[in-house]
């Protein structure tokens, strides 16, 4: 059984010893395992029971980057709170996972300290509200005079995914020959940050979680415009795996 990845859009380590109970791991900048050399992030590992306690770096300036406990080494189950912060200490944004790994509320700041926008999940729906830099309640959009955008376009942004997206994930997981598409919803903030993740469905067999990761480690967007100024907006994304029968 061999696959194909399709990517379809929608318009409008080092790797340590698993006996030691605290190990470090290296990851580029989507997040990818690696060497130390091509890192730009680190985390310190400390093995709990069943799931791991986790501390991330940049690298090389050291810098926290966030806190958080995830079942595997790869951040794929999420428990409890995640926090994550800009590089000068403040916090960028922070997850609630429940006892399955499922997002349950996300809220992400301005560098300020502000709140600019908090997700609440249910049943794979987004209750969404976003402020401005006063924290005074801001629409968030999802239709406007000029979208937010991968730098580059949608031809960059492609390349983006096929370099970095694992289309191999239904395969390994033994899915059967067909197609599994997921759909993405995110927010990019007036800085270009995409936050808020979440899946509008799961195919299954590891897909939504490879969707998320990859989506998570975009580099920054142009921010949409309404009115000639940035605003918050609401993007969709399909992504479609395809694992065809030999």
């Amino acid at each position: 059984m061999k696959y194909r990845l399709t990517i379809l859009f929608f318009v409008v380590a080092t790797s340590s010893n698993a006996q030691n109970n605290s190990f470090v791991k290296y990851f580029d900048s989507t997040w990818q395992p690696c060497a130390k050399e091509k890192a730009s992030f680190y985390t310190q590992f400390e093995k709990q029971d069943t799931v791991y306690q986790c501390i991330s770096y940049y690298f090389p300036s050291n810098e926290l980057y966030g806190k958080s406990t995830f079942r595997d080494t790869l951040f794929r189950s999420g428990v409890g709170t995640m926090v994550r912060y800009y590089k000068g200490g403040a916090v960028k944004d922070s997850t609630y996972f429940d006892n399955k790994g499922s997002t349950l509320t996300q809220k992400g700041y301005y560098e300020t300290g502000r709140l600019h926008s908090s997700v609440r999940f249910i049943d794979y729906k987004a209750i969404t509200e976003g402020y401005d830099e006063n924290g005074k309640p801001m629409k968030i959009f999802t239709v406007v005079q000029i979208p937010a955008e991968f730098p580059g376009g949608l031809e960059k942004w492609n390349e983006f995914l096929v370099e970095h997206l694992r289309g191999n994930i239904p395969k390994r997981k033994k899915a059967p020959a067909g197609k599994y598409t997921v759909v993405i919803s995110f927010i990019v903030d007036k800085q270009g940050n995409l936050t808020n993740m979440t899946a509008g469905n799961d195919p299954g067999y590891g897909t939504k979680e490879e969707a998320i990761r990859v989506l998570s480690k975009s580099p920054k967007w142009i921010p949409a415009k309404q009115d000639g100024a940035n605003v918050i907006y609401r993007h969709r994304q399909s992504i479609t795996f395809e694992v065809i029968e030999n």
